[in-house]
């Protein structure tokens, strides 16, 4: 089976270049690798807060200290944005 294709919106790629440590941004792209395998992987379980400002059909993938917000069709994986976790658990 195929990886699932990654699109990464312009928020997402400024926030991946604002992360300063070395370790925490390779666990995050490791993270998003395993999108393209797994992309049912992230929770569904997502403050209103952040609904209201991605929108419905969003999940959230945790790479402590921060949290990806994707949205995934069934087709492709659209990264929306990297946001720091204790904001949005």
């Amino acid at each position: 089976m195929p990886d699932t294709p990654l699109i990464y919106t312009n928020e997402f790629v400024r926030a991946m270049a604002d992360v300063s440590s070395d370790r925490i941004l390779e666990r995050l792209l490791e993270s998003v690798h395993g999108l393209s395998v797994f992309p049912e992987m992230g929770s569904r379980l997502i403050r209103e807060t952040v609904i209201e400002r991605f929108g419905e059909d969003i999940r959230k993938l945790v790479v402590s200290p921060f949290v990806i917000i994707y949205r995934y069709d069934g087709n492709q994986v659209v990264l929306l944005d990297v946001l720091y976790g204790p904001r949005v658990r």
